[in-house]
């Protein structure tokens, strides 16, 4: 069965994965480059939990 997803293919040079406690502030890293990525017109997905 063949799946399809909305966007070009993903290169695995562009996926950046953060990684820490949950008192490392990284929910705050994380908010910081989604805006930056944002205004560059980068599309951003969020995963948490388990991925």
């Amino acid at each position: 069965m063949k799946t399809s997803h909305p966007g070009p293919p993903i290169n695995n040079s562009e996926i950046l994965l953060i990684l820490g406690t949950d008192l490392a502030g990284k929910d705050h890293f994380a908010n910081v480059l989604t805006d930056a990525a944002a205004v560059a017109g980068i599309r951003v997905e969020r995963r948490r939990g388990r991925f």
